[in-house]
């Protein structure tokens, strides 16, 4: 098993191209990668800001370049009784409002037998270059919410209506891992190569393009500008979590729990807006001047998100 994180964005922007503000956004794209996939955050090194015997804390900061907006993420690690924790941030530290997202990229083993589990609603049809063209329903016989076994599908595909959790079981090895994650990431990307030895279950914040799409309900989050105060407290930060909790055969009781611990200790309030209609006529001007677009239908609903984060004692 191993993992990647994907930030400031999960997947693909067209092109590498967008407009965001009043000012159109070029990324350096390559023939071998002419959407600029998942971001900074797979590309470069990270820094190890802290650690105890099964915690580590890494960062990584950007600054400006072609991504016109300087930026910390942080990735908390713990391990507690067989489960792993991690719980990924985004800082906004440019003067004006930065567009975001962030996810994990996990990859798993693929045995015949690997079968996964999880509620979701919806999916997104791809083109040719797995970039989103229409919202659906998941196909018959390979559909998420009823599970299906990875060698019988063939996904790279973001699932919509998710609840945020997964299983995934190997029954030829008598395994099980259960995937929980936090809002903001509501979204999950299955990734299912034929004939390979690996999968991708991966939690997001944002659907592939969400950056071009901003009148959908995407996943696209405006951050704040690290001077713009918010009330009394100038930190502007997105935070979430993802929990696996491994499991394994006990002899002679089935399936035995090893651990489902989540590290709980808190830090400052965070908060993150995603793309929809605000609720009051403040709130819209802000809305306006932060990401240049009009306020969305009333179709689009408003989502507020204002929760802790653990810190290392």
């Amino acid at each position: 098993m191993a993992c990647f994180p994907l930030v400031p964005y999960s997947n693909r922007v067209r092109g590498g191209r967008f407009s965001f503000a009043g000012r159109t956004i070029e990324l350096p794209t390559r023939p071998d990668d002419p959407h600029y996939e998942h971001g900074h955050g797979w590309r470069l090194p990270w820094t190890l800001a802290g650690h105890q015997q099964a915690r580590a804390i890494l960062r990584y900061r950007h600054d400006a370049d072609s991504w016109p907006w300087s930026y910390e993420a942080e990735q908390r690690i713990g391990l507690v009784r067989g489960c792993l924790s991690i719980r990924i941030s985004l800082r906004n530290l440019s003067d004006t409002p930065m567009p975001g997202g962030f996810g994990l990229h996990p990859y798993f083993p693929a045995t015949p037998w690997t079968h996964i589990q999880a509620d979701v609603t919806g999916m997104w049809e791809t083109d040719a270059q797995v970039l989103p063209t229409r919202h659906v329903s998941p196909p018959a016989g390979a559909d998420p919410t009823t599970g299906f076994d990875v060698a019988e599908a063939a996904f790279d595909t973001v699932f919509t209506g998710w609840t945020r959790r997964a299983r995934i079981t190997w029954p030829d090895e008598e395994r099980l891992l259960d995937i929980e994650a936090e809002a903001q990431l509501d979204f999950l990307v299955l990734y299912t190569p034929p004939g390979e030895p690996f999968f991708c279950a991966e939690p997001v914040s944002n659907v592939t393009d969400a950056f071009n799409r901003l009148d959908e309900d995407t996943g696209c989050m405006v951050l704040r500008a690290w001077r713009e105060p918010l009330g009394k407290r100038p930190l502007h930060a997105v935070t979430d979590s993802l929990m696996y909790a491994a499991r394994s055969h006990g002899a002679g009781s089935g399936w035995r729990t090893l651990g489902r611990a989540l590290l709980s200790r808190r830090m400052p309030e965070a908060i993150a807006f995603r793309q929809g209609r605000p609720s009051c006529r403040q709130d819209q001007r802000r809305f306006r001047r932060d990401t240049g677009q009009p306020v969305p239908s009333d179709a689009m609903r408003r989502r507020r998100t204002i929760h802790n984060r653990w810190s290392a004692s």
